[in-house]
């Protein structure tokens, strides 16, 4: 063999590394992107059935709270003790945290649902139609009147440090079905 054969043989040797090790790099960041979506998705579902439950379950809206595009705080009874409880949903924009408050008596559970969120509001809705129109709902001003509850978000992950992924469209309009 010859030296010229040598690095001839040398240079496609390299060549068909450096195309291995390329293939091998896309495959995994492939596959963590695929895993973010999975997470992400996973935990939009699971926010999405907690707070479902919660506002089909609640009372009303709290007439002491505010209207907030960032929090909604929900007020019940306890089927099992009958004691009234009070769950609050707050978005921290800065922390890009969900968070959610189950306030029984003195008893404060907190849970934090949803992170990485680089959007998130609240709607509030009255259930009585509009005629002549394809919107079901008006507008809510007042706590005593909210029947309908749509939540809005967008979630991103990065990959090393890179924003990658980001998960949009998450939407709900939740009817109160009690009260």
């Amino acid at each position: 063999m010859t030296f010229i054969e040598m690095m001839v043989a040398v240079g496609l040797g390299t060549l068909l590394s450096a195309a291995s090790i390329y293939t091998l790099m896309f495959t995994m960041r492939s596959y963590q992107v695929l895993t973010n979506y999975q997470g992400m998705n996973k935990a939009s579902r699971t926010a999405l059935d907690v707070l479902s439950a919660d506002v089909r379950q609640a009372n009303g809206c709290s007439t002491n709270a505010t209207y907030s595009a960032s929090s909604v705080t929900l007020t019940g009874v306890n089927v099992l003790n009958l004691a009234p409880y009070t769950i609050r949903y707050n978005y921290d924009a800065n922390a890009t945290t969900l968070t959610r408050t189950y306030t029984e008596s003195t008893n404060a559970n907190v849970r934090v649902l949803l992170t990485n969120l680089t959007s998130f509001a609240f709607s509030y809705y009255q259930r009585n139609a509009i005629t002549d129109s394809y919107e079901f709902f008006t507008n809510s001003l007042t706590a005593d009147v909210c029947k309908v509850i749509q939540v809005d978000w967008n979630s991103s992950r990065s990959i090393l440090g890179t924003e990658t992924n980001i998960q949009s469209g998450q939407s709900a309009r939740i009817v109160i079905r009690k009260g």
